[in-house]
Protein backbone atom coordinates (compact mmCIF):
# COMPACT_ATOMS: atom_id res chain seq x y z
CA UNK A 1 0.00 0.00 0.00
CA UNK A 2 1.50 3.55 -1.18
CA UNK A 3 -0.59 5.85 1.29
CA UNK A 4 -0.89 9.61 -0.99
CA UNK A 5 -3.37 10.97 0.91
CA UNK A 6 -2.34 13.98 3.49
CA UNK A 7 -5.30 12.15 5.80
CA UNK A 8 -3.19 9.41 5.81
CA UNK A 9 -6.12 6.97 6.97
CA UNK A 10 -5.12 4.25 5.16
CA UNK A 11 -1.46 4.40 7.09
CA UNK A 12 -3.66 4.36 10.24
CA UNK A 13 -5.60 2.01 8.77
CA UNK A 14 -3.28 -0.55 8.77
CA UNK A 15 -1.52 0.06 12.27
CA UNK A 16 0.92 2.41 11.51
CA UNK A 17 1.49 6.22 12.62
CA UNK A 18 2.95 8.66 10.36
CA UNK A 19 4.96 10.44 13.31
CA UNK A 20 6.33 6.84 14.42
CA UNK A 21 8.25 6.00 11.38
CA UNK A 22 11.31 7.94 10.03
CA UNK A 23 10.67 8.53 6.27
CA UNK A 24 6.87 8.65 4.68
CA UNK A 25 5.54 8.99 0.92
CA UNK A 26 6.48 12.92 1.08
CA UNK A 27 9.70 12.23 1.28
CA UNK A 28 9.67 10.13 -2.10
CA UNK A 29 7.77 13.05 -3.97
CA UNK A 30 9.97 15.87 -2.29
CA UNK A 31 12.82 14.83 -4.71
CA UNK A 32 13.16 12.86 -7.75
CA UNK A 33 15.22 9.68 -6.83
CA UNK A 34 15.39 6.11 -8.43
CA UNK A 35 14.26 3.48 -6.04
CA UNK A 36 13.39 5.89 -3.18
CA UNK A 37 10.52 4.50 -2.14
CA UNK A 38 12.07 1.45 -0.90
CA UNK A 39 13.93 3.43 1.81
CA UNK A 40 9.99 4.24 2.99
CA UNK A 41 8.57 0.84 3.49
CA UNK A 42 7.44 -0.61 6.84
CA UNK A 43 5.53 -3.65 7.64
CA UNK A 44 2.25 -2.73 8.47
CA UNK A 45 0.51 -4.84 11.27
CA UNK A 46 -1.60 -6.55 8.37
CA UNK A 47 0.02 -10.16 7.30
CA UNK A 48 1.93 -9.62 4.05
CA UNK A 49 0.95 -5.89 3.80
CA UNK A 50 3.73 -3.73 3.65
CA UNK A 51 3.44 0.26 3.57
CA UNK A 52 4.80 3.65 2.13
CA UNK A 53 3.07 6.14 4.75
CA UNK A 54 0.95 8.94 4.02
CA UNK A 55 1.78 11.96 6.45
CA UNK A 56 -0.02 15.38 6.55
CA UNK A 57 2.80 17.14 5.03
CA UNK A 58 1.89 15.94 2.05
CA UNK A 59 -0.71 18.61 1.54
CA UNK A 60 2.53 20.23 0.40
CA UNK A 61 2.49 18.41 -2.82
CA UNK A 62 -0.49 20.18 -3.76
CA UNK A 63 1.42 23.20 -4.16
CA UNK A 64 4.77 22.05 -5.79
CA UNK A 65 4.42 23.46 -9.23
CA UNK A 66 7.74 21.51 -10.36
CA UNK A 67 7.44 20.03 -13.64
CA UNK A 68 8.73 16.50 -12.57
CA UNK A 69 6.89 16.13 -9.28
CA UNK A 70 3.78 13.96 -11.42
CA UNK A 71 7.08 11.68 -12.31
CA UNK A 72 8.73 11.32 -8.77
CA UNK A 73 6.55 8.41 -7.60
CA UNK A 74 7.01 6.46 -10.82
CA UNK A 75 11.22 7.33 -10.78
CA UNK A 76 11.32 6.27 -7.00
CA UNK A 77 9.49 2.84 -7.87
CA UNK A 78 11.69 2.45 -10.27
CA UNK A 79 13.94 -0.57 -10.19
CA UNK A 80 12.33 -2.15 -7.04
CA UNK A 81 11.42 -5.89 -7.09
CA UNK A 82 8.03 -5.41 -6.83
CA UNK A 83 7.21 -9.29 -7.90
CA UNK A 84 6.49 -10.85 -3.80
CA UNK A 85 3.43 -8.48 -4.15
CA UNK A 86 0.35 -9.49 -6.12
CA UNK A 87 -1.09 -6.01 -6.11
CA UNK A 88 0.52 -2.48 -5.37
CA UNK A 89 -2.23 -0.21 -4.23
CA UNK A 90 -1.94 3.66 -4.69
CA UNK A 91 -4.50 4.79 -1.90
CA UNK A 92 -5.33 8.42 -3.38
CA UNK A 93 -6.57 11.73 -1.87
CA UNK A 94 -10.55 12.36 -3.07
CA UNK A 95 -9.87 15.17 -5.10
CA UNK A 96 -8.05 15.33 -8.79
CA UNK A 97 -4.87 16.96 -8.02
CA UNK A 98 -1.36 16.95 -8.12
CA UNK A 99 -0.92 13.87 -6.18
CA UNK A 100 -3.66 12.40 -8.13
CA UNK A 101 -1.80 12.76 -10.90
CA UNK A 102 1.49 11.20 -9.66
CA UNK A 103 -0.32 7.66 -8.69
CA UNK A 104 -1.64 7.95 -12.58
CA UNK A 105 1.75 8.18 -13.95
CA UNK A 106 3.45 5.48 -11.77
CA UNK A 107 -0.18 3.05 -12.51
CA UNK A 108 -0.75 0.65 -14.52
CA UNK A 109 -4.34 0.17 -13.70
CA UNK A 110 -6.76 2.64 -12.29
CA UNK A 111 -9.66 0.89 -9.92
CA UNK A 112 -12.79 3.65 -9.69
CA UNK A 113 -14.46 3.88 -6.56
CA UNK A 114 -17.75 4.98 -5.73
CA UNK A 115 -21.16 5.36 -4.66
CA UNK A 116 -23.96 5.19 -6.32
CA UNK A 117 -25.03 8.76 -6.38
CA UNK A 118 -25.29 11.93 -8.98
CA UNK A 119 -22.18 13.13 -7.29
CA UNK A 120 -20.44 9.75 -7.48
CA UNK A 121 -21.11 9.86 -11.66
CA UNK A 122 -20.09 13.10 -12.10
CA UNK A 123 -17.14 12.13 -10.40
CA UNK A 124 -15.86 9.45 -12.46
CA UNK A 125 -16.45 11.54 -15.40
CA UNK A 126 -14.08 14.14 -14.22
CA UNK A 127 -11.40 11.25 -13.12
CA UNK A 128 -11.11 9.73 -16.54
CA UNK A 129 -10.52 13.20 -18.52
CA UNK A 130 -7.48 13.18 -16.47
CA UNK A 131 -6.61 9.56 -17.11
CA UNK A 132 -7.01 10.26 -21.05
CA UNK A 133 -4.65 13.04 -20.81
CA UNK A 134 -2.22 11.14 -18.56
CA UNK A 135 -2.72 7.94 -21.12
CA UNK A 136 -2.22 10.73 -24.10
CA UNK A 137 1.03 12.78 -22.68
CA UNK A 138 2.52 10.89 -19.32
CA UNK A 139 1.70 6.85 -19.22
CA UNK A 140 0.36 5.95 -22.63
CA UNK A 141 0.26 2.27 -20.98
CA UNK A 142 -2.30 3.55 -18.12
CA UNK A 143 -5.58 1.34 -18.20
CA UNK A 144 -9.17 1.36 -16.11
CA UNK A 145 -9.62 -1.93 -14.26
CA UNK A 146 -12.60 -1.27 -12.98
CA UNK A 147 -15.23 0.79 -11.19
CA UNK A 148 -16.52 -0.27 -7.90
CA UNK A 149 -19.68 0.57 -6.11
CA UNK A 150 -18.99 1.20 -2.45
CA UNK A 151 -21.51 1.88 0.66
CA UNK A 152 -24.51 0.76 -1.23
CA UNK A 153 -27.51 1.18 1.17
CA UNK A 154 -31.13 -0.51 -0.24
CA UNK A 155 -33.05 2.60 -1.44
CA UNK A 156 -34.45 3.27 -4.83
CA UNK A 157 -32.57 6.57 -5.12
CA UNK A 158 -29.13 4.01 -5.39
CA UNK A 159 -30.88 1.71 -7.86
CA UNK A 160 -31.55 4.48 -10.21
CA UNK A 161 -27.74 5.63 -9.45
CA UNK A 162 -26.50 1.88 -9.98
CA UNK A 163 -28.57 1.07 -13.27
CA UNK A 164 -26.76 4.51 -14.82
CA UNK A 165 -23.27 3.84 -13.74
CA UNK A 166 -23.84 -0.01 -15.62
CA UNK A 167 -25.40 2.03 -18.66
CA UNK A 168 -22.73 4.10 -18.99
CA UNK A 169 -19.61 1.94 -18.39
CA UNK A 170 -20.52 -1.46 -18.74
CA UNK A 171 -18.69 -3.97 -18.09
CA UNK A 172 -16.07 -1.88 -16.28
CA UNK A 173 -18.58 -2.18 -13.22
CA UNK A 174 -17.57 -5.00 -11.16
CA UNK A 175 -20.57 -7.29 -10.59
CA UNK A 176 -20.16 -7.42 -6.98
CA UNK A 177 -21.05 -4.48 -5.24
CA UNK A 178 -19.74 -3.61 -1.65
CA UNK A 179 -23.08 -2.63 0.84
CA UNK A 180 -22.74 0.22 3.77
CA UNK A 181 -22.08 -1.58 6.93
CA UNK A 182 -20.99 -0.29 10.06
CA UNK A 183 -18.60 -3.15 10.79
CA UNK A 184 -16.43 -1.48 7.74
CA UNK A 185 -15.86 1.57 9.86
CA UNK A 186 -15.46 0.10 13.29
CA UNK A 187 -12.86 -2.59 11.81
CA UNK A 188 -10.90 0.51 10.21
CA UNK A 189 -10.86 2.52 13.26
CA UNK A 190 -9.44 -0.70 15.29
CA UNK A 191 -6.75 -0.99 12.07
CA UNK A 192 -8.30 -4.84 12.10
CA UNK A 193 -8.51 -6.53 8.72
CA UNK A 194 -12.13 -6.99 8.31
CA UNK A 195 -11.26 -10.75 7.65
CA UNK A 196 -10.56 -10.69 11.62
CA UNK A 197 -13.41 -8.90 12.71
CA UNK A 198 -16.62 -10.26 14.51
CA UNK A 199 -20.29 -9.54 13.47
CA UNK A 200 -22.45 -10.26 10.37
CA UNK A 201 -21.61 -7.20 8.52
CA UNK A 202 -18.49 -7.99 8.65
CA UNK A 203 -18.64 -11.53 7.39
CA UNK A 204 -20.52 -10.27 4.44
CA UNK A 205 -17.66 -7.56 3.63
CA UNK A 206 -15.07 -9.86 3.52
CA UNK A 207 -16.55 -12.69 1.69
CA UNK A 208 -17.48 -9.77 -1.45
CA UNK A 209 -13.93 -8.33 -0.81
CA UNK A 210 -12.51 -11.63 -1.58
CA UNK A 211 -14.72 -11.31 -4.61
CA UNK A 212 -13.55 -8.13 -5.80
CA UNK A 213 -9.68 -9.24 -4.81
CA UNK A 214 -10.12 -12.21 -7.22
CA UNK A 215 -11.88 -10.22 -9.93
CA UNK A 216 -9.15 -7.60 -9.98
CA UNK A 217 -6.47 -9.41 -10.22
CA UNK A 218 -7.54 -11.02 -13.14
CA UNK A 219 -8.22 -7.93 -14.73
CA UNK A 220 -4.74 -6.81 -14.23
CA UNK A 221 -2.68 -9.48 -14.44
CA UNK A 222 -4.33 -10.87 -17.37
CA UNK A 223 -3.05 -7.99 -19.56
CA UNK A 224 0.48 -7.04 -17.61
CA UNK A 225 0.97 -9.76 -15.28
CA UNK A 226 1.64 -7.86 -12.44
CA UNK A 227 -0.60 -4.45 -10.89
CA UNK A 228 0.41 -0.96 -9.88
Amino acid sequence: MIDLDPQANATAGLGVESEDVPLTVNDVLAVRRRGGLADVLVASTWDGVDLAPGTLDLGNRELDGSHDMPFRLREGLDGLDLTPYKLVLLDCPPSVGRLMLAALVAASHVLIITDASADGLRGIGNVQQTIDVVRAHMNPGLRVAAVLVNKRERMGEQDAREAELRQAFGDLVLQTVLPKRADAQTAHGAATPITRWKGEGARTLSILLSDVYDELLERTHATTGSAT
